[in-house]
């Protein structure tokens, strides 16, 4: 798994220069010497499904790899986007490994619920993941980033609780009954 850029010390380690292949990482509100890239996660992620042969990394009931593609296949082709987070609740529901999905109006928002429950995940990795995965397919079907009214987590606060903003674009609620992600109901007829 130490496959990191050329000149670097292995795949979360430092690079001993500027990787001259790749553009210039772009400023963030985070920086520091322990920011890790996009670049770095999709390798680590690359390599979790190659050596766990599951797409949640065996962190609860096997999510045999293929399973993301195939439920992006069933979403994708739905009109609006109303359509296609039922769809995706459908597909929760008879995919092996797949946290369950709930959607549900509340007011002026719509809140997606995942149950994570299921996930052998104490560090809450997989289910952060799962998150992010569900919050950026949505922003993809609409061609638009969707802005989070809400984000509540079943955790206690961890360290790295700053961070979330960058991959949420706000900052969550700990301690909540469920993974839930909230946002406009505006967007459910969009597409």
């Amino acid at each position: 798994m130490s496959r990191g850029r050329p000149g670097g010390s292995g795949l979360l380690g430092p690079a001993a220069g500027p990787d001259r292949r790749t553009p210039e990482p772009r400023p963030s509100r985070t920086a520091g010497p322990d920011r890790v890239t996009c670049e770095q996660v999709a390798e680590l992620t690359r390599e979790l499904w190659l050596r766990t042969d599951d797409e949640l990394f065996a962190l609860g009931p096997r999510a045999p790899r293929g399973l993301f593609r195939l439920v992006v296949r069933s979403v994708a082709p739905e009109p609006d986007l109303e359509t296609a987070l039922h769809r995706l609740a459908e597909a929760a529901e008879v995919l092996p490994g797949m946290p369950r999905v709930v959607v549900r109006p509340a007011g002026p928002l719509v809140e997606v619920d995942l149950d994570v429950s299921q996930l052998d995940d104490p560090e809450h990795v997989a289910a952060e993941l799962v998150a992010i995965v569900v919050h950026r397919l949505l922003g993809w079907l609409l061609g638009q980033r969707i802005d989070l009214r809400e984000l509540r987590l079943p955790w206690p606060k961890p360290d790295h609780a700053p961070h979330y903003e960058q991959f949420f674009g706000r900052h969550p609620r700990f301690d909540a009954d469920t993974l839930t992600l909230a946002f406009d109901r505006k967007f459910l007829p969009a597409r």
